[in-house]
């Protein structure tokens, strides 16, 4: 889950561990996303049904050029054993520009 450490991004890796998923979360703030794997795994780890809960790794990234997708993808892909079955991208910015506006920056400039 790109943008995995706060907000809605938070919710889908805390939906997904609880249906028992095992889940990478990053953020571009390695801090943010450790503390957000601490915070899925406190809510989770606790009752009878731990069993049937996933788990949560996590690591900075920042997927704002193909450099760090790339990087990304060969780090899920060490954790996952190249197995990947869904992703959230749910990681994003802003710069103000209007959307009307074409300057190549809302295709990453690829």
């Amino acid at each position: 889950v790109t943008g995995g450490s706060r907000g809605i991004g938070l919710m889908i890796a805390q939906g997904f561990v609880s249906a028992g998923a095992n889940v990478y979360l990053t953020s571009r703030d390695a801090k943010a996303c450790q503390s957000a794997a601490e915070t899925i795994l406190g809510q989770t780890k606790c009752g009878s049904q731990r069993d049937l809960v996933g788990d949560v790794h996590h690591g900075p990234s920042n997927v704002s050029s193909r450099e760090g997708c790339k990087a990304l993808a060969e780090e899920v892909s060490k954790v996952f054993g190249g197995r990947l079955h869904v992703l959230v991208n749910n990681a994003g910015t802003s710069w103000g520009e209007n959307l009307e506006r074409e300057s190549g920056r809302a295709n990453w400039g690829w």
